[in-house]
Parts: C-alpha cells; structure tokens; sequence
C-alpha cells in the first residue's frame, strides 16, 4: 500500500507520454502553445513577483528572530542556560 500512488502515478505519466512521442508529437505534450520567449518572461515576472512578496517577511523574521537565536546559543556556548 506503501507505493500505490507512486506506482499509479508513473502509470498514468507513461500513459499520457508514450503516445505522444511515438506519434511524434513531443511538442504537444510539453503544453507550450506560446513562443520561448514570452514563456521565460512569465516564468521570470513570476518567480520576481513571489520574491518581492516573500522578502518583507522573511526579512522582518530575521531581525526579530535571528537576534534572540544568536543570543540563545551564545548563551549555550557560554554555559549559561537559563
């Protein structure tokens, strides 16, 4: 039971690309209906998008987490554990 959705997902994955390479439709089955270039500049702005959003946070984290992390563990390098 431990590998039925591995194994049924490989199933349908060869399923649905077996037929499209021997036929000789590689192209139909990589879904890219619009020129190279506009695709690497969705994927670009996207991923430049997520990082613009994630950054506030993650630097907001790491002023008011990282300090007291550095702090604890020089604390436990020191021997004072409180």
């Amino acid at each position: 039971m431990r590998y039925v959705p591995l194994v049924t997902g490989a199933l349908l994955g060869i399923a649905q690309f077996l037929p499209e390479v021997s036929r000789g439709r590689l192209r139909l089955a990589m879904h890219l209906p619009i020129p190279l270039g506009a695709l690497m500049v969705g994927h670009l702005s996207t991923a430049y998008d997520a990082y613009e959003q994630a950054m506030p946070g993650l630097v907001l984290l790491t002023v008011l987490i990282a300090p007291a992390a550095l702090l604890a563990a020089a604390r436990f390098r020191d021997g004072a554990v409180s």
